[in-house]
């Protein structure tokens, strides 16, 4: 998974971020003030992308998190059978991904 660092003060809800070697989406962001010796912290709650279980991780708001890198792109539904969607993507040729919701 391809990352790159980011500010930990600067990660945003909806956001996505890796917690605890996790990629996750960010669902709770909550900032302490720094005290009399010692620097702010960022307390991030996210969801598992893959599991969808809620992990938790609390750094220094000037320490860094790794942001994995998101390619996103848009494509045309075709057909869902079994379990899987074939899908035409940008450059006209199909596919097929596996879905693991059911498709009403």
């Amino acid at each position: 998974m391809a990352t790159y660092p980011q500010q930990a003060g600067k990660i945003k809800v909806k956001g996505v971020a890796v917690l605890q070697n996790r990629p996750c989406k960010i669902v709770e962001v909550h900032k302490c003030k720094t005290g009399k010796h010692g620097s702010g912290k960022v307390r991030l709650v996210g969801l598992d992308l893959i599991t969808s279980r809620k992990i938790e991780e609390i750094s220094p708001s000037r320490g860094t998190i790794q942001v994995p890198n998101i390619n996103r792109i848009e494509c045309q539904f075709l057909c869902y059978r079994e379990g899987r969607a074939t899908v035409i993507l940008p450059d006209s040729t199909t596919t097929e991904i596996p879905v693991n919701t059911k498709i009403r």
